[in-house]
């Protein structure tokens, strides 16, 4: 990124420059966006990822920087917690294991240190067998699944593999079955678990209204915000189109201008916006 000779504050724009170059970052907008200064600016290290830039005509005196970068979102997996079952723990037995170990380390550790580290080696042995234990259910986990419908969904997945493979129409016939089978019953165990969150004679309200709101909260998903990226093969046009109105309001007279933004596929008209500047 270079400097134009007439620049005021040199030392500031050249230290700018040394902290893109020191996080690897490349600045990739070179036309004006203001008069002929480049104010506005995008700086990334994914300069393979892109697509389009381009300064498109804006709003008062700044340009608009037009970006299209290809980039997927992330998704951070939801990690799986231990939770001990102590409402359901062998406490009399797991007593019973500890007592003669507890004796015997009495008599063999001297160093407060080292005894601690032995009692605490043998208390998680010892509540690995005698206190059960389950994994938290991850984000993106049904619990309406069955066993009998997940291996449905499995079988419908190993013909669909095979259906793709061979290309035989009799697979794709069983394919499209199991489908059908697969999507009725899946609503249907939805609907029945849905319904259970509310009417679970069983549950307390509490219990109740705690289920609801993990199910609305795992229901949650990641969106792509933004629009979506324009045809490659698609030209930006502009033309700039000014409407002489008068407006009154609070007695002064208000002028408008449009600029309008046409984009050509060919001869086919595909979208078009527009932007007004009140002057």
């Amino acid at each position: 990124m270079l400097l134009k000779p007439s620049t005021q504050y040199t030392a500031q724009h050249t230290n700018f420059r040394d902290l893109l170059d020191d996080f690897g970052l490349t600045q990739c907008v070179i036309e004006p966006t203001r008069q002929k200064n480049i104010l506005d600016l995008i700086a990334t290290n994914l300069t393979d990822q892109v697509n389009r830039i381009k300064v498109i005509p804006g709003i008062s005196d700044h340009e608009v920087v037009y970006l299209e970068l290809a980039v997927m979102p992330s998704y951070r997996k939801q990690p799986q917690q231990k939770i001990w079952l102590y409402n359901k723990a062998d406490w009399a037995g797991m007593v019973k294991h500890l007592q003669p170990i507890m004796n015997r380390l009495e008599q063999a550790y001297t160093s407060p240190d080292e005894l601690w580290l032995s009692i605490k080696q043998h208390v998680t042995e010892a509540m690995t067998i005698f206190i059960p234990k389950r994994l938290t259910k991850r984000k993106d986990s049904r619990p309406w699944i069955s066993k009998q419908l997940h291996k449905l969904i499995t079988k419908k997945k190993d013909l669909y593999r095979k259906c793709k493979r061979r290309g035989s129409s009799k697979l794709e016939k069983r394919y499209n079955a199991y489908r059908h089978i697969v999507q009725k019953m899946l609503r249907k165990q939805h609907t029945e678990y849905v319904n259970r969150l509310f009417t679970d004679e069983d549950k307390s309200k509490d219990e109740l209204s705690k289920r609801f709101w993990t199910y609305v909260k795992h229901k949650r998903s990641g969106t792509i915000s933004g629009v979506s990226p324009l045809n490659p093969l698609c030209t930006l046009h502009y033309i700039s189109i000014s409407i002489p109105k008068t407006l009154t309001k609070a007695g002064k007279n208000y002028g408008a201008s449009f600029k309008c933004l046409f984009l050509v596929a060919g001869i086919n008209w595909i979208h078009i916006c527009f932007t007004s500047n009140n002057t």
